[in-house]
């Protein structure tokens, strides 16, 4: 991102230059120390605050923001980003880290309210990362068909975006077409054979399509690689129920429930643990409940 001429005309006359903090701020981001790099940025702001560029002081105060998001202060993020879209509102840049940013607070209307005003600064270069966000948010809305048109706008601009396989597929799987939806796992799993969530996704229509042995073998990759990933662990579970293997079934729930246990409820009224309701360490565990 450059910066313009006049901004470092200005920044020459004064005895502290912005423009060093700026690049210091850089640098620090670069090597994640993301709170020292929001000290420089403030120092800068501070600086041109008689006389700036309202461009150039956007660009600071959106790399503020996507400190500040680095370490989870969603609403100082947030708050950067508004104040950056106030002085420069055509950046789709800041309006698309917004969109990110309200995701992570489950804010999902006002996510996708933001990445639609980013399409219409998009560059062709952007889209395909606005449509697979917007692809991304839609699911969580449950508004699969719409979902599912804006993953192939995605797909269609680059495909090799592995998140817009992986989102194309869990709507195509929630709208019932599973075969295609397998289909859409493979595609993304060609680009990258260990990307954690088309893998569990793949176990999941796996599931769907009855074929139940070969989901088990996708849930336990997953868990292999990521053994905190609380969502293969009980998918794994829910298959092991399945295949009538109670006890390593009550072993991988167990795992579940530890990493998520504010969702023990939810977990252990699934309806695939039929098979193991009897059991005397599914019951010690559903008491928890209580």
């Amino acid at each position: 991102m450059g910066l313009g001429g006049g901004f470092k005309k200005f920044m020459a006359r004064m005895k502290e230059d912005p423009f060093e903090h700026f690049l210091d701020a850089l640098a620090l981001g670069f090597n994640a120390d993301y709170e020292e790099a929001i000290e420089k940025i403030d120092r800068a702001i501070y600086l041109t605050n008689e006389g700036y560029d309202k461009i150039e002081k956007a660009t600071l105060l959106m790399l503020k923001g996507l400190a500040y998001y680095h370490i989870e202060n969603y609403k100082e993020s947030l708050s950067a980003f508004e104040q950056s879209i106030k002085l420069n509102p055509k950046n789709f840049s800041v309006w698309n880290a917004k969109g990110v940013t309200l995701i992570e607070s489950e804010k999902y209307e006002e996510a996708l309210s933001s990445f639609e005003t980013a399409l219409r600064y998009a560059e062709k270069e952007d889209l395909p990362l606005a449509w697979t966000n917007m692809g991304y948010v839609l699911n969580e809305l449950d508004r699969f068909e719409e979902a599912l048109e804006v993953c192939i706008k995605a797909l269609e601009s680059d495909p090799a975006i592995v998140d817009a396989w992986y989102d194309k597929s869990y709507a195509l799987s929630e709208l019932g077409n599973h075969d295609e939806a397998l289909v859409a796992c493979e595609e993304g799993l060609k680009l990258d054979k260990e990307d954690l969530n088309l893998l569990v996704q793949k176990g999941i229509v796996m599931l769907d399509l009855k074929r139940n042995d070969e989901a088990l073998t996708y849930f336990e990759h997953a868990t292999k690689l990521d053994p905190t990933d609380e969502l293969a662990w009980y998918n794994k579970a829910c298959t092991l129920s399945i295949l009538n293997r109670g006890e390593d079934a009550v072993d991988a729930l167990i795992v579940a429930t530890s990493l998520e246990p504010e969702n023990l409820l939810e977990m252990v009224e699934e309806e695939d643990f039929e098979n193991i309701r009897k059991l005397d360490r599914f019951k010690k565990l559903a008491s928890q409940i209580l």
